[in-house]
C-alpha cells in the first residue's frame, strides 16, 4: 500500500433521459502515426460519427491522456511520451463552434512535469494530474477564462510493502467528495476532497493483498461514491473488476467478478445513470483472434451482475467512454486500416449493438497515411 506525503503550497480559488443526441455531442480521439501526433474529432449525431471543424489537428506532442471541463469550453492534454523531456506537460485548446479546438497559450506547456492521467472536478475549478515519473498528484485550480492553471498542492506517494508502483489513472467522483489514483501492482490511493474550497482531506490505500494478486489499471466511481477497479495481470481467479464502496478514513469491498470478464479488462465505463458496466478486455481472443471484447454487466448497489456476453471491439480496444445523451458508448484501439472508433447503442436491458454507422480515417495531414493506435479519447459533457 503506498505511502503519502503532502508538499508545496496550497490556497483556495475563488472563484448536465437517455435521448439520442442530435448535434451538439463530440468525441476526440488522439492518434498518432510516423512523425506526427494528432487528434480527429467527431460529432456524434443519431448513432453516426461525423468529423468536427478542422479536424484531424497536428498537436505535435504525444498525448497520454485528455479530459474536457463541464462546460465544454475546454480540452486539457496531458503529454508524456516525448524524449528526453521534450513536449511534457499539459496543454489547452479550446473547443469552438462545431467542435473545433484552437490552441491556447500559443501551444505551449501550462506546465511540466510527466503526466500520464488527468481528471477535472464536476464543478470544472480543479484539475487532478498523476505523474508517472514523480509518483505526484498535482492539484492545479483552473482558469476558466484563459485555460492557465495555477498549482494549488502536490501530493506524493512511495511504495510500501515491496508493491511497485506503476501509474496508470487519476479519476474525481462525480460528487466531487474523492480523488482516486490507480498504481498497478501497489493498488489504489483515495484522498478524500471537497470541491468547494479544493481541500483534501486524509489519504489511505485500497492494497491488492486481500484480493489476491493482479495489476490495477483502471477506475470509474459511480455517484453513490463507489469505485470500480479492473484488476488484471494475475490469474483467471482474480483478474475482474472489484467494487469498493469509499469511506471517509477506507474502503470497503462490496463485490467482484473474478472469471468473468475476458482477459486484460483495461478500461473501464459505466452508463448513465450508473445501471450498467462496460469493460474493454484488451487482450481477449475468445472473440477475434488479434484481441479485444467488451463484458457487459448490470449493477444494482454496487454488486455486478454478468449480463453473460463478450461482444466484438476494436482490437486491442484501449480506451471506453460515454456520451452525454447515455445512448452510446465508444472503444478506441488499434486497426490497421481504420482509426479503430466504435460506436455502440446502448439497449434497454444495457446489451451493446455496433452502430451503422462507424467513423473512419480521415486523411491525415501531410499525407502521413492511415492513423493508428487511438489510445486516447475524451468526451464532452
Amino acid at each position: 500500500m503506498p505511502a503519502l506525503s503532502g508538499c508545496g503550497n496550497f490556497f483556495v480559488y475563488p472563484g448536465s433521459g437517455n435521448t439520442p443526441t442530435s448535434s451538439s455531442d463530440y468525441v476526440y480521439v488522439s492518434n498518432s502515426t510516423t512523425g506526427i501526433t494528432y487528434i480527429n474529432g467527431y460529432a456524434i449525431a443519431n448513432g453516426t460519427l461525423s468529423p468536427t471543424s478542422g479536424s484531424p489537428i497536428n498537436v505535435s506532442v504525444v498525448p497520454s491522456a485528455m479530459a474536457i471541463t463541464p462546460t465544454n469550453s475546454l480540452l486539457y492534454i496531458a503529454s508524456s511520451g516525448g524524449t528526453s523531456g521534450t513536449g511534457n506537460g499539459l496543454y489547452a485548446y479550446a473547443i469552438g463552434a462545431s467542435g473545433a479546438l484552437t490552441a491556447e497559450n500559443s501551444g505551449t506547456a501550462l506546465a511540466g512535469g510527466y503526466p500520464v492521467s488527468i481528471d477535472i472536478s464536476p464543478d470544472g475549478q480543479w484539475l487532478f494530474a498523476l505523474d508517472g515519473l514523480s509518483n505526484t498528484i498535482s492539484e492545479y485550480s483552473i482558469n476558466s477564462s484563459t485555460a492557465a492553471l495555477t498549482l494549488q498542492k502536490q501530493i506524493s506517494f512511495t511504495a510500501t510493502g515491496g508493491a511497485t508502483i506503476t501509474a496508470y489513472q487519476i479519476r474525481v467522483a462525480p460528487t466531487g467528495n474523492y480523488v482516486v489514483a490507480v498504481l498497478g501492482d501497489a493498488g489504489e490511493i483515495v484522498i478524500p476532497f471537497t470541491t468547494s474550497s479544493g481541500t483534501f482531506g486524509t489519504t489511505y490505500g485500497i492494497s491488492t493483498v486481500n484480493v489476491g494478486t493482479g495489476a490495477d489499471y483502471a477506475a470509474v466511481m459511480d455517484g453513490s461514491n463507489n469505485l470500480y477497479v479492473s484488476r488484471t495481470g494475475g490469474t483467471t481467479a482474480t483478474t475482474g473488476v472489484y467494487v469498493y464502496a469509499l469511506g471517509a478514513t477506507s474502503a470497503t469491498l462490496v463485490s467482484s467478478s473474478p472469471g468473468l470478464t475476458g482477459p486484460g479488462p483495461k478500461s473501464l465505463v459505466l452508463s448513465k445513470g450508473y445501471s450498467y458496466l462496460y469493460t474493454g478486455n484488451e487482450t481477449d481472443t475468445s472473440v477475434q483472434a488479434a484481441g479485444g471484447s467488451i463484458s457487459e454487466f448490470s449493477q444494482s448497489s454496487a454488486k455486478l451482475t454478468s449480463l453473460g456476453i463478450a461482444i466484438g471491439s476494436p482490437i486491442e480496444v484501449y480506451s471506453m467512454g460515454r456520451d452525454n445523451s447515455g445512448s452510446y458508448i465508444l472503444a478506441a484501439g488499434y486497426n490497421s486500416t481504420s482509426n479503430g472508433l466504435i460506436l455502440y447503442t446502448v439497449g434497454s436491458s444495457g446489451g451493446l449493438t455496433q452502430a451503422s454507422s462507424v467513423a473512419t480515417a480521415a486523411p491525415v495531414p501531410n499525407g502521413a497515411g492511415l492513423p493508428s493506435y487511438p489510445a486516447v479519447m475524451a468526451l464532452t459533457h
